[in-house]
This record gives C-alpha cells, sequence and structure tokens, in this order.
C-alpha cells in the first residue's frame, strides 16, 4: 500500500514539533517496554518495567504506541535510528510470541476465560477481572500494522497476522451473544485492525472478525440514526466508529457509512465546544447540554 511522504519545512513550528517528538521517542528503551510481554509469555525480562501505567495490569500497551510512532518517523524522516529501533522492537517480539500467536503484556487468561465460559465476568472496565485486556492488546495490533504500512518491516506483518489467527481460533466456537458481552468492556480499535488486516491480505476470516467486534449496542442505533451516547463513556465510543468507517471503505455496505457519519455529525454538532473538543469528565452528556468546565474536552478524544 503506497503512502505519501509529507515533507516539512524545516525551522518551523511543524518541523521543531517532529524534530522534538523523534529526540522523545528515541530515548525511551524498547528492552522496558516489552518488559511485561516478556512476563506476561513467562519469560525473564531483559529490563525493568516502566512506571505509570506500564507498572499496572494495562501494561504493554505502550509499546504499540512505540512502534507506531517508530514506524512514523521512518516513513517521514528515514531516520536510521529509529529503523534501527523499529526492527529490534519487531525481532524481539517475533522471538517471545508464543506459539499459538498469542502476544501481550498480559497473560491470556481474560480472553481464554471469556472463550471457555458464557458466564465470564465483565464490566465496563474490566474482562474476567482484568482492566481492558482488548484495549491493551489493540495497541500492540496496531503498532505492527503501522511497522508493515509506515516502517516497511517485512517481519510485522506474520507478526500480526498470527496474533489474528489466535483470535479467530480461540473464540470460533464462542456465540455471538458471549462476544457480544464481552464487548461490554472497553476494547479499543479491535474492529478497525482486523478490518485493516482484510484490506490488507484480503483474507475473509479477517473481514468476519472485523464485523464480529461491532459493537451492536453503540453502532446499531446509530445506523437507524438514534443517539445512544449520553452517558457513555466518551473515549471507549471513538474508537468503534472508525472501525464501522474503514468497515464502510471495505464493504460499501451502507448502514456502515450511516452510522459513522451520524456519530460524527451528532458529536460535531451537538457534543462539541468550540475550541474542538467533547465530553464532560469523560462522558458524553445530552446533546447540546455540555456544560463548560474545568473537566472538559478530554484529550484523548
Amino acid at each position: 500500500m503506497s503512502v505519501e511522504r509529507i515533507s516539512l519545512s524545516p525551522k518551523t513550528l511543524f518541523a521543531d514539533s517532529q524534530e522534538l517528538g523523534l529526540e522523545y521517542v528515541l530515548r525511551l528503551d524498547p528492552d522496558r517496554l516489552l518488559a511485561p510481554c516478556f512476563s506476561a509469555l513467562g519469560h525473564e525480562p531483559e529490563a525493568p518495567n516502566y512506571g505509570g501505567w506500564e507498572s499496572r495490569q494495562i501494561a504493554g500497551h505502550s509499546l504499540g504506541h512505540f512502534l507506531a510512532a517508530l514506524a512514523g518517523f521512518v516513513h517521514e524522516t528515514g531516520d536510521p535510528r529509529a529503523r534501527q529501533r523499529l526492527d529490534y522492537t519487531v525481532r524481539r517480539i517475533k522471538e517471545i510470541q508464543r506459539e499459538d500467536g498469542y502476544f501481550g503484556g498480559t497473560p491470556s487468561t481474560p480472553f481464554d476465560a471469556a472463550a471457555a465460559n458464557p458466564d465470564f465476568a465483565v464490566e465496563n472496565f474490566s474482562l474476567a477481572g482484568y482492566w481492558v485486556p482488548w484495549y491493551s492488546v489493540h495497541k500492540i495490533y496496531a503498532g505492527l500494522i503501522d511497522a508493515h504500512r509506515f516502517g516497511d518491516n517485512t517481519e510485522a506483518l506474520g507478526i500480526v497476522a498470527k496474533m489474528a489467527d489466535w483470535a479467530v481460533s480461540l473464540f470460533e466456537r464462542t456465540s455471538d451473544a458471549s462476544f457480544q458481552k464481552m464487548l461490554v468492556c472497553e476494547h479499543g480499535g479491535m474492529c478497525k485492525v482486523f478490518a485493516d488486516l482484510y484490506g490488507i491480505t484480503n483474507e475473509p476470516k479477517y473481514l468476519a472478525m472485523a464485523e464480529r467486534f461491532i459493537h451492536s449496542e453503540i453502532i446499531e442505533p446509530a445506523m437507524r440514526r438514534q443517539d445512544a451516547l449520553p452517558g457513555r463513556h466518551a473515549n471507549t465510543q471513538i474508537p468503534k466508529f472508525i472501525g464501522i468507517a474503514r468497515l464502510f471503505e471495505l464493504t460499501g455496505k451502507p448502514e456502515y457509512r450511516t452510522a459513522a457519519e451520524f456519530f460524527f455529525q451528532t458529536v460535531l454538532q451537538t457534543q462539541t465546544y468550540v475550541i474542538g473538543g467533547n465530553s464532560v469528565s469523560e462522558h458524553f452528556q445530552p446533546q447540546d447540554k455540555e456544560a463548560l468546565a474545568f473537566d472538559t474536552c478530554e484529550t484523548c478524544n
């Protein structure tokens, strides 16, 4: 897939920002970002975890952001240091990826539980007792896809395809009702990554899995132009509609376009502040009822 490169004029705000971003990313230690994945897969880490979220149960998601950032810098700047870090990180992932394809910063325990028993526990931010595991693993899926598309890394696609095959196989016999129950927990852009994989490979199993990751409780009302957003955690919903928009691009199904456009128009016209952000305390409010306060306009959005 050909992706256009953008040249920035030197000594401008944008070029300076790009240079600063590259400098920051190159300061990160890939072995520390890989550490929770080593632990989750039964290996001894070669460096300590970073702190913050990377020292908690959501650990591993920053690795995906790191891959995506490096891939972007390789594509836009050609910096050999970014290339070396990207290739090194992808190579280490391949070395420890589980035989069945699983890879992540948390054990596969919550996914196994959801696949094995329809009585699994689920809440908005918890699946089988684990904090948003799909959300965390999604970042690695997305980072590897970017490593392939933007970083021209020849190993990344094979790794993420194995991860995808693990998920397809694990949930092959899971009922649609149980799968939808699982989607109550925040799951990031899993619909989008499977749609992207279908776009890259033309494998029907990835399209089928992308459509399984359509969260019916949120998307189906939008297909009918009904607003189900008030009271919902805002940044949880945005990736769902990005995924449905990508599925429209790939399938042409009009209901997918309707849902994506309805979401965009509703949020833009009735729930967005003049400065461009939305949500109050991370949650959508009723249309035209979002009062300005100190906790508006979550940056995630």
